[in-house]
C-alpha cells in the first residue's frame, strides 16, 4: 500500500515536471546601440539554471531565432555576446504561464531587438553575473512576455553613465599629464591652461583646484625671479656706466641696490671692491697733490 502511494506521488511529480517543459522561441535581431547597425556573428545562448539549453548566431542581417525546451517554473536567461562588445543578459520569468496539452511551443515576443554597446579603447566596464540589461515577465492575458521598461531604461543609463565617467577620467588623465609636463618644463602658463580645461570638464574638482593653485604660485615666483633678474641687469648696466665716468659714489649706490636684490651677485661685489680701491688711490692722490701744492 505504501509503495503504491509513493509511486503515485512520483508519477504525479513527473507529470507536473513534464507539464512545465515548454519550447520557448525567441526571434529578433542584434544591432549596435549607438549606430543601430546590424551586428553579424553575435552569439546567443539560452541558459537555465546555469545550463546552456541552445545556441544561435546572428546572420549577416543581424537576425536570429533561438529556441529551447525550458522548465517554466524556473527563470531563464538569454545571453548575447560579440567580441569588442559588452555582453548583454536578458532575464525571463515565465512561472505564470499556463499551457494545455503536450509539446507546447510559445513565442516569447514578436521580436526581441538586442542592442550591444561597443567596447571603447582604454575603457573597461565590468558587468556582474546578476546585472541584467532587460527583464521580461509572461502575461497570460496578452499571451506574450512583457518587458520591464523602467529596468531597461535604468540599465542603459547605467552603461551610458559608466562610459561617460570613464571617458571623462581618460580626458582628465591626459590633461593632467600635459599640465604636469608643462610645469616640469616651467611653462606654468600652459600648465594653468590645462588645469582650467580640466576644471571646465569637472567643475570644482579639488585635485585640479590644488594643482592650479600650485601652478599659479610657481608662476608668480618665476615672474618675480625674472623681474629681479631684469632689475639687477639694469642696475648693473647703470652702475657700470657711472663707473666708467669715474662717478664712484653714484656707481656704488647702484651696486649696493643690486646686492639688496641679489646678495650673492659677484659682479656687483667686484665693482664695489674696485671702487673702494680706486677711492683709496684717489684720496692718496688728492693728499699728494695737496702736499705738492703747499711745497710749490
Amino acid at each position: 500500500m505504501r509503495n503504491s502511494i509513493f509511486l503515485f506521488f512520483v508519477l504525479l511529480v513527473c507529470r507536473h515536471v513534464d507539464a512545465q517543459l515548454v519550447e520557448i522561441i525567441i526571434p529578433g535581431s542584434v544591432n549596435n546601440f549607438d549606430s543601430k547597425a546590424k551586428i553579424f556573428g553575435a552569439t546567443l545562448y539560452l541558459v537555465q539554471d546555469g545550463i546552456t539549453i541552445s545556441k544561435s548566431i546572428t546572420t549577416n542581417t543581424g537576425a536570429y531565432t533561438i529556441a529551447g525546451k525550458l522548465n517554466t517554473s524556473i527563470p531563464f536567461e538569454l545571453i548575447v555576446s560579440k567580441p569588442n562588445h559588452i555582453t548583454k543578459k536578458v532575464y525571463f520569468d515565465f512561472k505564470n504561464i499556463t499551457t494545455k496539452g503536450q509539446d507546447i511551443s510559445v513565442q516569447a515576443v514578436e521580436e526581441l531587438i538586442i542592442e550591444l554597446f561597443a567596447v571603447k579603447q582604454g575603457i573597461t566596464i565590468t558587468i556582474s553575473p546578476t546585472d541584467y540589461a532587460e527583464k521580461f515577465t509572461w502575461d497570460n492575458d496578452q499571451k506574450i512576455a512583457i518587458p520591464d521598461e523602467e529596468h531597461k531604461k535604468l540599465s542603459q543609463e547605467k552603461i551610458i553613465n559608466l562610459y561617460k565617467e570613464a571617458e571623462l577620467a581618460a580626458q582628465l588623465s591626459i590633461l593632467d599629464s600635459k599640465a604636469t609636463a608643462s610645469a616640469q618644463a616651467k611653462n606654468y602658463e600652459n600648465a594653468i591652461a590645462y588645469a582650467d580645461s580640466a576644471l571646465a570638464l569637472k567643475q570644482n574638482d579639488s585635485i585640479f583646484l590644488k594643482k592650479k593653485l600650485s601652478y599659479q604660485t610657481a608662476l608668480t615666483s618665476l615672474l618675480a625671479d625674472e623681474k629681479k633678474i631684469e632689475d639687477v641687469k639694469l642696475l648693473l648696466t647703470s652702475g657700470d656706466s657711472l663707473f666708467i665716468l669715474a662717478k664712484y659714489p653714484e656707481a656704488s649706490i647702484k651696486y649696493n641696490e643690486v646686492l639688496k636684490k641679489d646678495p650673492l651677485n659677484i659682479s656687483a661685489k667686484k665693482k664695489l671692491d674696485n671702487i673702494a680701491a680706486l677711492t683709496v688711490i684717489q684720496v692718496s692722490q688728492a693728499s699728494d697733490a695737496k702736499e705738492l701744492s703747499k711745497l710749490l
